[in-house]
């Protein structure tokens, strides 16, 4: 897990989002489990892991957290996005 300054873990309260965060295919699941651990020490909270069609997971996490990991270069992270409603119109 890269460093993350402890004022993004710990910092005042801010707007939380529902974001999803897929890894790529070589991750690890402990390499998952460290991530889990520090959306939940950054007071965000993991609402499913995924494991089987694609590895990652969505959190409810803060703007600040989510731009913190996606500038720390990470070698597993594939992506990260907004979590929204898709509307399909038949």
């Amino acid at each position: 897990m890269p460093y993350l300054p402890d004022s993004l873990r710990f910092g005042a309260p801010e707007t939380m989002r529902t974001w999803i965060v897929v890894f790529k295919p070589h991750t690890s699941i402990e390499e998952i489990s460290a991530y889990v651990h520090e959306v939940e020490r950054a007071g965000g909270r993991v609402l499913h892991t995924y494991y089987h069609n694609f590895k990652g997971f969505s959190a409810t996490m803060s703007d600040n957290f989510v731009k913190a990991l996606q500038s720390a270069r990470s070698d597993i992270i594939d992506y990260i996005e907004q979590d929204q409603e898709i509307h399909i119109m038949s």
